[in-house]
């Protein structure tokens, strides 16, 4: 069995300009993570006790561990699962997919969440509490950039209770005003020092790989959307 759980020195997020473009989830928009237009689930469905949301942070990259700066892109997504029930309920970051046209469905090469005590890669929710929830998903090799990538699914998967809660959003790209200055996550304040916990996939290339760069975005009024 890999060693899913280490330790790892502070990764570092970098202020980068913004890209062209962001992500917004074409149904169940009604929520908002850091300024980020949000994809809003009550669960489970028939009988919440809770909800999930989900927002695309836009492209990052991923860097080696030796932090050569041979950076490799990469989608973040924030997810944010509250739990209002009576008992515990769990998410598995390798259990949460990114699934781009022509490219199949993938896992995240690395995770990370500040609250609680980590338990990475299966992440507790306990009752009446909240976990922000960080995945970065490595693009495949003919399409590294937002140019190449119209929109995305995510399929993400939230154990609550005795009932698997499986869905998939799907995200359109919009075209945004560039951006200037330090990219910012409210929920976590500046990007700066992560001192973890983290998750990383150990079939990962680079042996761990660490977010470098940030891609938040001002968004304006979309001149088109593209629809699958």
């Amino acid at each position: 069995m890999p060693k899913w759980i280490a330790t790892l020195p502070a990764a570092f997020l970098v202020a980068a300009c913004a890209h062209d473009y962001t992500y917004q989830p074409a149904e169940h928009a009604t929520g908002n993570i850091g300024g980020h237009v949000a994809a809003d689930y009550q669960i489970p469905p028939a009988a919440p006790h809770g909800d999930v949301r989900l927002a695309s942070f836009g492209l990052s990259e991923l860097g080696p561990a030796t932090g050569s700066g041979d950076g490799r892109p990469a989608l973040h997504l924030r997810m944010v699962v509250s739990n209002n029930d009576a008992q515990p309920w769990t998410v598995d970051t390798r259990e949460q997919k990114l699934d781009i046209a022509n490219a199949g469905a993938t896992a995240p090469a690395f995770a990370t969440t500040r609250e609680g005590n980590g338990g990475l890669p299966l992440i507790t929710v306990d009752a009446g509490s909240k976990r922000v929830i960080d995945l970065f998903f490595p693009l495949p090799p003919n399409q590294q950039s937002a140019d190449s990538i119209p929109d995305f699914d995510a399929i993400w998967n939230v154990h609550a209770g005795a009932q698997d809660v499986v869905e998939r959003t799907p995200f359109d790209r919009l075209q945004v005003e560039p951006a200037y200055g330090p990219t910012i996550a409210p929920e976590y304040g500046y990007y700066g020092e992560w001192g973890g916990p983290f998750w990383y996939d150990p079939t990962y290339p680079w042996g761990y790989p660490r977010p470098w760069l940030g891609g938040a975005v001002m968004r304006r009024s979309p001149s088109w959307r593209h629809r699958r």
